[in-house]
């Protein structure tokens, strides 16, 4: 069966004329960390990988709302889009 992602606490914090997103992703069922997931902000083209705690970190990033894709091989895709800040 497929499982969720659910980015939990993703970050948008402004710094000069950049920005940063981190954030932990989580099985959307059992709330479990998901190591080696795939987080991706479509808008800028840019990707990390997560840890095996399953946090995830992007630097460097332009401010404005953007959207964040986390994907696992066992997962099904979720699109959110991040607030502007």
């Amino acid at each position: 069966m497929p499982s969720s992602l659910e980015p939990s606490k993703s970050v948008l914090a402004v710094q000069a004329s950049q920005a940063s997103v981190a954030g932990t992703i989580r099985d959307g069922e059992s709330g479990a960390p998901l190591p080696d997931a795939v987080v991706t902000l479509t808008d800028v083209d840019r990707a990390a990988l997560s840890d095996g705690s399953g946090r995830y970190g992007l630097s460097a990033v332009p401010p404005g709302p953007l959207h964040l894709v986390p994907m696992a091989a066992t997962a099904s895709r979720s699109r959110r889009r991040l607030p502007e800040r």
